[in-house]
């Protein structure tokens, strides 16, 4: 039974980016051994997951047959409606949910209405938790044979939505520090230089990152110098969803210095000034005039923005994972305030000697990272790791 819940996995990365702030669902139904229907949530106040595929069905639910839904069925009448009522108006007698809801709105309510509503519900998630309990009723009427591939899909399940886990439980983005550095740690041969570190393997790389974000944030510095265009340069056939494929792009700028010819400088540009920078008001109307959104937050004593109200505006506007790419300062001021959840470091096999540091202003306490993945890219190595919380 996991390959037909991995299926409803693959299903689920269709909506990313397009169903945002809400989280990547996707589901089955089985009949027999086989999944006779499925689909998935395409499109953020549209029908979720289990309505599109119920609601598409023809022919009756028999009793046998099990829905499967990657993460629980909501249980309040959102856009949308409860997807409870669905399941419940087309007569489904077994379903198996990966991962519960943490919104406050759901939480195990979903399961529970259908439980008490005669429903055979098994959460792969609870399942997990209690496997020393025999006893444990999602134990008992189980379909899956629990082992270590279970486990592992359910901490799979939790990782596809983080970002939406993140949104809901600490109200900001899961935020990721993409880095690419050289063996000795220096990203130029020279402080403020353009150049390219990594090769094109990493490159195609990061687009394929960039599409799975709905944010991406950058400093003044580095678009002065890269003039970066931020989108997401891919084949189709290499986007899991090509719909609206180029994340919203942050700019933190406190004093609004960003040339107005820069590639960024465009409609849904989101550019963070410091309150207190009241001068070059001409400057923000020029830039808002192309569509892009000046928000002012707090400075600390050496002008650097307040990255915690970024992030809850960002919260606010319903950014639920954001990519970090630079530059060094960046990084660093992120770091030292603890808000990053992962990292993505590109590494170079070359020494470049005296030229700019990675992180140069990086003065934080000691942090752990847990270890994700790695990934070979031509000659450049990409390790993935995860900040571990206390």
């Amino acid at each position: 039974m996991l390959k037909y819940m991995r299926r409803a996995m693959e299903l689920a990365e269709n909506g990313r980016r397009s169903v945002s702030p809400n989280p990547v669902v996707g589901c089955v139904l089985v009949r027999d051994g086989k999944i006779i229907a499925e689909d998935w949530h395409r499109e953020y106040g549209k029908g979720h997951a289990e309505r599109n595929l119920l609601g598409a069905l023809e022919g009756e639910v028999l009793p046998d047959d099990v829905l499967m839904v990657t993460l629980e069925p909501c249980c309040h009448q959102g856009k949308s409606g409860a997807c409870t009522d669905i399941i419940l108006e087309k007569g489904v007698k077994k379903v198996v949910v990966g991962v519960l809801d943490p919104n406050p709105e759901v939480g195990g309510k979903g399961v529970s209405l259908l439980r008490e509503m005669g429903l055979d519900v098994m959460v792969m998630e609870s399942s997990k938790s209690t496997i020393q309990n025999p006893t444990n009723t999602d134990i008992k009427n189980s379909p899956f044979k629990f082992c270590s591939l279970s486990f592992e899909l359910v901490e799979e399940l939790i990782w596809q939505n983080r970002g939406f886990f993140t949104w809901v439980t600490k109200r900001r983005p899961w935020v990721t520090l993409k880095m690419a550095q050289s063996l000795d740690g220096r990203i130029t041969p020279e402080k403020g230089q353009s150049y390219w570190l990594t090769g094109p393997e990493s490159r195609e790389h990061v687009h394929k990152q960039r599409a799975q974000f709905d944010a991406i944030l950058v400093g003044v510095g580095t678009v002065m110098v890269d003039n970066p265009m931020l989108t997401v340069r891919l084949e189709k056939s290499k986007i899991q969803s090509t719909k609206s494929k180029n994340p919203r792009v942050v700019v933190l700028d406190a004093a609004l210095s960003v040339p107005l010819e820069s590639e960024v400088m465009r409609e849904g540009t989101m550019v963070f000034r410091g309150r207190q920078f009241k001068k070059r008001l001409a400057q923000k109307k020029l830039m808002e005039d192309r569509g892009v959104v000046v928000i002012e937050v707090d400075t600390d004593e050496d002008g650097y923005l307040n990255l915690r109200q970024i992030l809850d505006e960002l919260a606010a506007a319903g950014m639920t994972s954001l990519y970090v790419e630079g530059g060094p300062r960046i990084w660093s001021s992120f770091l030292n305030a603890d808000l990053v959840d992962e990292v993505n470091v590109y590494l170079a096999p070359e020494f470049l000697g005296n030229g700019e540091v990675s992180l140069p202003e990086f003065q934080g306490s000691s942090k752990k990272i847990q270890f994700k993945e790695w990934k070979q890219l031509g000659d450049d190595v990409m390790w993935r790791g995860l900040f571990v919380t206390d």
